[in-house]
């Protein structure tokens, strides 16, 4: 590989593939790495330069690999976050969370390319905060158990693959996040609800990216 410099550093010269671009984090992925370093996937909501790929229908070796050699690792941000969504079809969406991304996965790693699979902290069972991997994943979210799912499924084979396990990602400019709405909601003097035992980490999503790539160089 070449090395070369980025204002993430110097890093080395890897290729991505960013499954699901169009939302919070993978639209700001796709900017920080830029067109050069990368292809972007979307599904619903196209973007200047991204592609189009549905999981549950196409597959990455006939849609995109055969035309992008060279690609080294590919974040997996594709799927259904809403929690309540899940909840109310549990089978619907896990047919886009679990089986579409098993897809993706094995398609991957045939090509010689490294999963880099974006979790939750909905993995563990809400009894406690300050959750740390030497804690057992006992879900009790529909959505918790989708990711739950994939993470054994990385975890029992024998290829690389990296696992970042997000809480709660928020932007200090303008965004679509919860403090934005906690923002919009002061400036209209209205009430904000929140949890009297919500226990979470939230992380500026510039960081958020910085370290997202940094993981997957090392």
């Amino acid at each position: 590989h070449r090395v070369k410099s980025t204002r993430f550093g110097t890093v080395m010269s890897s290729r991505y593939l960013i499954i699901g671009a169009s939302g919070f984090v993978g639209v700001r992925l796709y900017a920080a790495l830029g067109p050069a370093m990368a292809v972007a996937t979307y599904h619903r909501n196209p973007f200047a330069g991204g592609v189009s790929f549905d999981a549950t229908r196409d597959r990455l070796s006939d849609v995109l690999l055969k035309n992008n050699p060279g690609l080294t690792h590919a974040f997996i941000l594709h799927g259904i976050t809403n929690i309540d969504a899940c909840a109310r079809d549990p089978a619907g969406t896990e047919h886009i969370n679990v089986a579409s991304i098993k897809k993706v996965i094995e398609d991957l790693l045939e090509n010689g390319i490294k999963p880099v699979f974006f979790s939750s902290d909905a993995v563990f069972d809400g009894s406690k905060g300050l959750w740390t991997e030497r804690d057992a994943a006992r879900p009790i979210l529909t959505y918790g158990r989708h990711k739950v799912a994939i993470e054994e499924h990385l975890m029992h084979g024998n290829s690389p693959c990296l696992i970042i396990r997000m809480s709660k990602v928020i932007t200090s400019g303008p965004g679509v996040d919860m403090l934005a709405d906690w923002m919009d909601k002061l400036e209209q003097g209205a009430e904000i609800r929140c949890a009297a035992d919500q226990i979470f980490s939230p992380v500026d999503i510039t960081d958020a990216i910085d370290a997202c790539i940094r993981l997957t160089e090392s």
